[in-house]
């Protein structure tokens, strides 16, 4: 929505707005309600909704318009055990309708993740979204316009706001997430968790409600001393998440869900099984068949008699693009959510889709943000908080001086905390609702809800609350856990966990000695943690790729805040973990979207549609311009730079042709890669050594795969990266580049006698490879 703004200025701007957009819709609406009032709106079909369900338009007895309502995201009501359905924006425009425009009213009978905009024909106008912001609205006023969107990049365009809000953006390298609500605008905010925003008369609030899981609410001494009480509240719970499954698998098909080896899928679980017959019930786990989740899921699986599905992933932390792939791919990531939501959680989605995931992070809420016992007296230091069991500057990058106002601004925001409870040690799992919550799951949102809808089985106003009105101790002992299974699902708490048990603590609730099982461990050989992330540790190419735009701009304003020659020594290491690795990869975000080194490509809709995916693309480095059709890739005349609104303006043109979408971006540039180099020296027993070597960058460590020729199977990777003497006196480098490798790590999995070892992404093999065991 935006007012103040002429209908000819509206036109002029629609196809900058369409390009700016992160998803190919299915409908665009454009509404004048009168001068100076626009309403734009672009929706697509999804799991849910077909794009029309999202709008509704109240006309008059003549066809004027009276109001516009529209729905992002999902909600239905929480308040039916049976039949619930979700809700179009016609059957919330009703319920606002009823609720006199009373947004807690209306919000206290809903569920779900959404954001509503309801808009009337005199420019009153009500906004307001899901109780924890997992669903964003962002609110601008500047050069007399005042908009409402949930992109931040259409608000920013509108306002004519081409600056970047840096030291926001910052939080991502520092923490991994935004804290509060700025974006990547300094004149674009996001309305905060809770609250709602009112226009009338031109004038426009934000009531904001920071408590909202304390109000109206019984405090800790009642509920512990009235056990009646405490289950009323417990069964409006159960019923609100029961109402969400009978909304979410409205079908008569199979109910497929996810079961992991923790607690929040297992109670999702015990939901569905109140509401669905055991037969309509299937399960799956993503991982290896020797990962705890896997042998936990079977477990379960096995008790319920239920089936059962392994879901293979790719060979743990195994490479599965090149460094140009990995590259486009964080371009794309940065587009697709305005430069806000970190690479650790990579999200460029090229296809949009119509599918349904269940998901458990807000069972988080319940069982304590910090995983060890802790105590506070006095308002925690919040810089030695957040480091003590998460990022915090991991790769020690910010200059002097330039952490403090982003402690500061930690140490303000902890205090506001303090306005919800008089017990400090509430402040951890504040932070988790208050800043993890709509910044970091939310922001996943800003692309899954396009992709696919995640419905959140545990999410709901009643069992939120009722995680605050028990005390830090009993959060950390999984209360709500452990009595909710024991009423729904008995059978299941004494099944062991994965790398977890039940707090001894709960025999204070009646827990049966039986259910303290040791938990399931992995063993030495399976990753817990594998995926793409960890390919820079052995992919010498995306380190110099990266090294090389970070190297680019010796300029950038980033590095006011941050030490550019200590990032390029860390991009020489190969021994990133994953809390450096969510500080690295939330710089990439930022750094490109500051640097305009974007890949605009939209979430094309299913194969057969056109696909607006035809623009062109600027590298920064090599300052060529191309025009980017699907995967082809036609050099363009030179662009003159247009620094003040980062080139954005000449990356895009419009366009729509049958193609896939794109899967492309310029090269860095175009060098031909030098060879690698390594050998195989001998092999003793159940030992081999030799060396490897990437001489285009010396001071990385090469990752070299052990490989079954016989059926091509990956078996296991290892860095070489062992000084030996004689490979520094014949000029290779350092001379740390040698390994020394026991093959019984694979012998079990092994076909035949025969192993090769290759260098990780090149496919080089090392010289007098392959070898035969002994």
């Amino acid at each position: 929505m935006v007012a103040g703004l002429a209908d000819q200025e509206i036109e002029r701007e629609l196809p900058m707005l369409e390009m700016l957009l992160h998803f190919q819709y299915d409908i665009r609406s454009v509404h004048r309600l009168r001068p100076g009032l626009c309403l734009l709106h672009y929706a697509k079909d999804n799991y849910f909704y077909t794009a029309g369900d999202q709008e509704f338009v109240r006309t008059d007895d003549s066809g004027a318009i009276r109001s516009i309502t529209l729905l992002q995201g999902y909600a239905w009501r929480n308040d039916s055990r049976t039949g619930s359905r979700p809700l179009s924006a016609a059957q919330i425009a009703d319920l606002i309708a009823e609720a006199d425009q009373d947004a807690a009213a209306v919000r206290a009978r809903l569920n779900g993740e959404y954001a509503i905009l309801h808009l009337q024909a005199d420019g009153s106008c009500l906004a307001f979204n899901d109780l924890l912001g997992i669903e964003h609205i962002y609110v601008c006023q500047r050069r007399g316009l005042t908009i409402l969107a949930n992109r931040v990049a259409l608000a920013a365009h509108l306002a004519g706001d081409h600056d970047w809000d840096i030291p926001n953006l910052l939080w991502l390298p520092l923490v991994g997430y935004r804290i509060g609500e700025g974006t990547r605008s300094p004149q674009v905010r996001m309305m905060p968790q809770g609250a709602h925003i009112r226009i009338r008369d031109g004038q426009l609030a934000i009531r904001e409600d920071p408590c909202f899981m304390v109000r109206d609410f019984p405090d800790r001494a009642t509920l512990r001393n009235d056990d009646d009480l405490f289950e009323r509240i417990v069964a409006r719970g159960i019923d609100a998440s029961l109402a969400s499954l009978t909304a979410t698998f409205d079908h008569d098909g199979p109910i497929v869900l996810p079961i992991t080896g923790g607690k929040d899928s297992r109670l999702g679980l015990a939901f569905a099984l109140q509401v669905f017959p055991v037969e309509r019930l299937r399960l799956f786990t993503n991982g290896s068949d020797d990962h705890p989740d896997v042998i936990v899921g079977r477990m379960v699986a096995e008790r319920l008699g239920l089936p059962h599905e392994t879901r293979q992933p790719a060979p743990v932390r195994d490479t599965t693009q090149d460094a140009n792939d990995l590259l486009r791919r964080l371009a794309i990531h940065a587009f697709q959510n305005d430069g806000m939501f970190g690479a650790w959680d990579l999200k460029a989605h090229p296809r949009a889709g119509n599918g349904v995931i269940s998901a458990g992070f807000v069972g988080g809420v319940f069982k304590g943000y910090l995983p060890r016992p802790f105590h506070f007296d006095a308002l925690p230091d919040p810089a030695q908080f957040i480091a003590s069991h998460g990022p915090y500057d991991p790769l020690k990058l910010f200059r002097p001086g330039a952490r403090e106002p982003f402690d500061q601004t930690l140490r303000e925001r902890f205090a506001n905390y303090c306005v919800c409870t008089n017990d400090y040690n509430d402040i951890p799992d504040l932070l988790h609702l208050k800043e993890r919550l709509p910044n970091w799951f939310g922001g996943a949102r800003r692309l899954d809800a396009y992709s696919n809808q995640v419905v959140n089985i545990l999410n709901n106003e009643y069992l939120i609350k009722l995680a605050f009105a028990l005390d830090y101790r009993e959060r950390q002992q999984h209360v709500i856990h452990f009595r909710l299974l024991r009423q729904l699902a008995p059978q299941l708490l004494d099944v062991p966990f994965a790398a977890q048990s039940w707090n001894p603590e709960l025999k204070r609730h009646g827990a049966d000695p039986r259910i303290f099982r040791e938990p399931v461990t992995a063993p030495p050989t399976t990753p817990l943690h594998g995926s793409w992330q960890y390919t820079i540790n052995r992919n010498p190419d995306f380190r110099l790729q990266l090294r090389e735009l970070f190297g680019a701009f010796p300029n950038s304003p980033i590095w006011d805040y941050l030490d550019r020659d200590a990032l390029l020594a860390k991009l020489t290491q190969t021994d990133f973990s994953m809390q450096p690795l969510i500080s690295l990869y939330g710089l990439c975000t930022v750094f490109m979207a500051v640097h305009a080194y974007w890949l605009p490509l939209k979430m094309a809709a299913q194969d057969g549609r056109p696909d607006p995916n035809i623009v062109r693309v600027r590298n920064p480095l090599t300052k060529d311009t191309y025009r980017l059709r699907g995967e082809q890739l036609e050099i363009c005349q030179d662009v003159p730079d247009q620094p003040a609104i980062h080139s954005i303006c000449t990356h895009l043109m419009t366009g729509s042709a049958p193609t896939k979408p794109a899967a492309a971006a310029p090269p860095i540039d175009n060098k031909v890669a030098p060879a690698d180099e390594g050998y195989v020296d001998r092999v003793q027993g159940n030992i081999v050594t030799g060396w490897a070597w990437h001489p285009a960058n010396p001071d990385a460590r090469v990752q070299i795969d052990v490989i079954d020729p016989a059926t091509g199977q990956w078996l296991d990777d290892f860095v070489a990266d062992t000084f030996r003497g004689d490979l520094l006196r014949a000029g290779k480098g350092d001379g740390r580049y040698a390994f020394r490798y026991d093959l019984q790590r694979i012998r079990e999995r092994l076909t035949g006698s025969v192993v090769a070892f290759r260098i990780k992404d090149s496919g080089f093999e090392l010289k007098r490879s392959p070898v035969t065991l002994a």
